[in-house]
């Protein structure tokens, strides 16, 4: 397992995160280490009707990772291919779904190889699942974000897939969002 020191914590107290918990995206990830530099979109530093959703940078060609942090809840959306069109990042079989917090840790498999991961709709929503059918953030109405898992992800057994990933099916309040470009693997 990948080591995360102190250097990440900068990074990582805005969303609440451990050392074991970036140990662990540190290792899913491939990425050497997480860095305020990689963070194309925090919310807390750039407010959530930040006009850098708007922007191309979302799209830059580099592995993406998304972290939301919901109340007690932390979880995201990783994807290993970079972004090539303006409207879609990451269609890949390799793309994946994790839950930080609470615990235990946890990184979900795909139920089905050929839907597409992860797609972004600038200024819009970031989508996992086909059609965003497993988690939507909603980037304009925050409230309208939801999680069902079971259409392209497997939700742990014994889980409720509605109320796994955020604690409920939709409404949340979002207290930080993440959006990282991971230029080193």
């Amino acid at each position: 397992m990948r080591r995360a020191t102190s250097r990440h914590f900068s990074f990582s107290q805005r969303l609440g995160l451990n050392e074991e918990q970036l140990s662990t995206l540190l290792e899913w990830t491939g990425c050497k280490r997480l860095t305020v530099g990689m963070t194309t979109f925090l919310a807390s530093r750039d407010g959530f009707e930040s006009e850098l959703l708007k922007s191309p940078r979302l799209t830059l060609n580099a592995p993406l990772l998304v972290i939301v942090r919901v109340e007690d809840h932390v979880f995201g959306c990783f994807s290993p291919k970079p972004a090539v069109r303006r409207r879609s990042v990451g269609l890949t079989n390799d793309s994946f779904l994790f839950r930080l917090k609470p615990g235990p840790i946890t990184k979900l498999s795909k139920l089905h190889q050929e839907h597409p991961g992860v797609e972004i709709v600038p200024d819009q929503c970031i989508a996992c699942g086909e059609r965003g059918a497993d988690l939507l953030l909603d980037l304009k109405v925050p409230l309208r974000s939801r999680s069902l898992l079971g259409g392209t992800y497997r939700c742990p057994s014994g889980q409720n897939p509605r109320t796994f990933l955020a604690g409920s099916f939709t409404g949340w309040t979002i207290s930080e969002f993440a959006i990282l470009h991971l230029k080193e693997l």
